[in-house]
């Protein structure tokens, strides 16, 4: 593979700087304060510059999401150990901080704003459908340790997974209790323990 060039190396410079800043200014303003006009005086270069590098703040975002992606990617790949369970339950915790905790920069987009940009941005969509398939091993390798019932579909887990981050749309004071909730609803649904194991009736079903 060709080593890139300088002027390379200092496009990739300039736009990591550009990234750093603007995560920074969204974590402080939120994405509807943020203008491009405040970037390029953060980042000390002119307005006409940044664009070289970003067509919009719709661009810029989409980016700043790839970032986020991107580390949950690497934390997907990360060594588990014994329980591929418990590695579940990390990423899910990972996935609803990033989105949800103040001080993150997912957070400081707004969930709308993120969802929006990974249903149009075809590069977000990749990356979207390699953490996928990643959970989906993931949980394929826990039913076959017998840790998720085999009967559930491996999709249906994992897509419940991102279906679930909705539930903290409106936040309890306390983010960790809620945390706690959601990921306790992924576990175990909310019947009884010693239902959970149960085929619902028709009656359940049906209410």
């Amino acid at each position: 593979m060709r080593a890139p060039s300088y002027k390379e190396r200092e496009r990739q410079r300039r736009e990591q700087e550009i990234l750093d800043a603007a995560e920074q200014l969204l974590i402080e303003r939120g994405y509807a304060a943020l203008t491009m006009d405040d970037l390029a005086d953060a980042v000390g270069i002119s307005k006409p510059t940044l664009y070289q590098h970003f067509k919009s703040k719709e661009d810029l975002a989409a980016r700043v999401i790839v970032n986020a992606l991107q580390m949950l990617e690497a934390h997907l790949q990360q060594p588990h150990g014994d329980s591929p369970l418990a590695h579940i339950v990390k990423t899910f915790r990972h996935l609803l901080e990033q989105r949800h905790a103040s001080g993150g920069v997912l957070a400081s987009l707004g969930p709308e704003l993120v969802v929006k940009a990974i249903h149009t941005s075809p590069l977000l969509a990749e990356h979207k459908a390699r953490i996928v398939k990643l959970l989906g091993e993931l949980v394929d390798e826990a039913k076959a340790r017998g840790e998720i019932v085999d009967s559930i579909p491996t999709s249906v887990i994992v897509r419940s997974m991102f279906c679930l981050q909705s539930a903290l749309t409106d936040l309890e004071p306390d983010l960790e209790h809620s945390l706690i909730g959601v990921i306790h609803l992924f576990l175990y649904g909310i019947a009884p323990r010693a239902d959970a194991g149960s085929e619902p009736t028709k009656e359940r079903r049906n209410p």
